[in-house]
């Protein structure tokens, strides 16, 4: 994100909390500066519920594709986004075309590996961070992909990332449908040069069950569609939104966002736009979970 960016956020999330405080709110302390937000304003009383709930549940990530054409071995890809834990032994939601083989000439390529780093932070903002390999064929003590990355055929996919201290958003039993017109909240990661801190939006289901059509007045992040999206959602969207987490008002989680689809203003897919993003259904990650016996969940 860029640094003008960031500066007005951080700004815009002082005074929401500057606002609460002299508005006499129920609760006592704010939202730490590092933890910003959209057009939504973090002293609320519901605002600041979820936001006890589930700070530290989403995390920044970067991903690296390793794989291989016959003999030949290369860098498939690099994708940067949010991931969100979703169960408490560390299995994390992430948007499913990062680990996707690459496919050219007719052929797909062999995954060989997949490098994963996790950004998260304490209490006090500072960045911490974890790396995690994954091999097709067992090398040392790294972790076999079979049985670690569960990949999805909807958007999202499920990785094995176990840091310490993490919270999470429950799936099993906290899930809703997202109902045309509905307020949500978005919880998403982002890194700066010298720390990550934990976003915050507001957005609202735009659409549900729709087919995404490419046409020459929209424009597709570098997370691919698919054919088919559980819903739309219109909101002010960062690259790092992708993987972001949108729950509803009693913290239930309808999706999961893997993609910004579509800039009201005609903005370069790599700026911050105001338009609709494509999410995927709660579903799809509890039937993903239910591959893996269900996360450890308590």
């Amino acid at each position: 994100m860029k640094k003008a960016a960031c500066a007005i956020i951080l700004l815009v999330a002082a005074v929401f909390a500057a606002a609460g405080i002299f508005a006499g709110c129920d609760f006592t302390g704010t939202v730490p500066d590092y933890y910003y937000s959209y057009e939504i304003d973090l002293t609320s009383q519901t605002g600041r519920r979820l936001y006890d709930m589930y700070d530290g549940s989403a995390a920044y990530v970067q991903i690296a594709c390793y794989g291989r054409y016959g003999n030949t071995e290369y860098h498939m890809r690099s994708c940067e986004s949010t991931g969100v834990y979703v169960t408490a032994d560390g299995w994390m939601a992430l948007p499913s075309e990062a680990f996707v083989p690459e496919k050219s000439g007719g052929q797909t390529a062999e995954v060989i590996r997949y490098a994963v780093k996790v950004f998260y932070f304490d209490n006090s903002g500072e960045t911490l961070s974890k790396q995690f390999f994954f091999y097709k064929e067992p090398y040392g003590d790294n972790a076999p992909i079979d049985g670690n990355v569960i990949a999805g055929n909807y958007g999202v996919t499920l990785v094995k990332l176990p840091v310490e201290g993490h919270k999470y958003i429950p799936v099993t039993g906290n899930t809703a449908q997202g109902a045309v017109g509905e307020r949500l909240w978005l919880f998403s990661a982002a890194y700066g040069e010298t720390q990550a801190g934990g976003l915050i939006s507001s957005v609202t289901v735009a659409a549900a069950d729709v087919e995404i059509r490419s046409s020459s007045s929209a424009s597709y992040d570098y997370v691919t569609p698919y054919k088919r999206a559980d819903y739309l959602a219109d909101g002010n969207f960062h690259k790092e939104d992708i993987g972001g987490a949108a729950v509803n008002e009693d913290g239930k989680l309808v999706g999961i966002i893997f993609s910004r689809a579509y800039s009201e203003s005609g903005s370069d897919q790599s700026d911050d736009i105001y338009g609709k993003a494509v999410m995927a259904g709660a579903e799809r990650v509890a039937d993903l979970l239910e591959k893996v016996g269900g996360g450890a969940n308590a």
